[in-house]
């Protein structure tokens, strides 16, 4: 909270928690005082408001719920609870699989409606069209991430040492993952396609 007071209202930026400089771990293990820190406490403010809204939501929906859809509902409740504990000490947030299952289970949570009727079919030419568009961009986006991120993989195994010097220490602490920055894979590769620029 010393962060978020001494850089009212905006915080030290992102990541800033990890560049001061200190010995310690690289961010706050703990969603909203890593949001106040790094973002201001305005904003760690607000994702409280939304985070007890939230849960409000969740407490009326429960209750007008049918019986039959309760127990689907149940399990999506505790993954809610669960990662939202999880975040409050272990700081998972900032971990990229992490936060994307804190996001699918937050979304889920909120997003589900239990079934009431038969839902109807769009036979529309024009939306099976628009469905196929949107289906074969997405298809090509994700065909274009399994190959960037194959060559990423593969450049991200390239020695780093002489990198690292240049750095004028041979250790990065607390966890400054040396392999994979982006910066010694240009200079190792700087032909390399994925860093040309438009």
């Amino acid at each position: 909270m010393h962060y978020a007071w001494q850089h009212f209202p905006l915080g030290l930026g992102p990541m800033g928690f990890a560049a001061d400089g200190q010995y310690r771990s690289a961010h706050v293990h703990n969603l909203f005082l890593n949001i106040a820190a790094e973002w201001g406490l305005p904003l760690a403010l607000c994702l409280l408001g939304v985070f007890l809204r939230s849960c409000w939501i969740i407490r009326q929906r429960a209750r007008r719920m049918p019986e039959s859809q309760k127990p689907l509902y149940a399990c999506l409740v505790l993954a809610f609870v669960s990662v939202m504990t999880n975040v409050q000490f272990a700081g998972a947030q900032v971990m990229p699989v992490s936060a994307l299952v804190l996001v699918l289970v937050i979304g889920l949570a909120l997003g589900y409606k239990p079934i009431t009727a038969p839902p109807q079919v769009n036979t529309s030419t024009s939306q099976s069209l628009k469905a196929t568009l949107f289906w074969a961009i997405l298809m090509l986006l994700l065909c274009y991430q399994v190959f960037a991120g194959a060559a990423l993989y593969r450049l991200s195994d390239i020695p780093v040492a002489e990198c690292v010097k240049d750095g004028s220490r041979l250790s990065y602490y607390p966890r400054f993952w040396v392999q994979g920055r982006i910066d010694c894979m240009a200079e190792a590769e700087p032909d390399h396609w994925l860093f040309q620029r438009l």
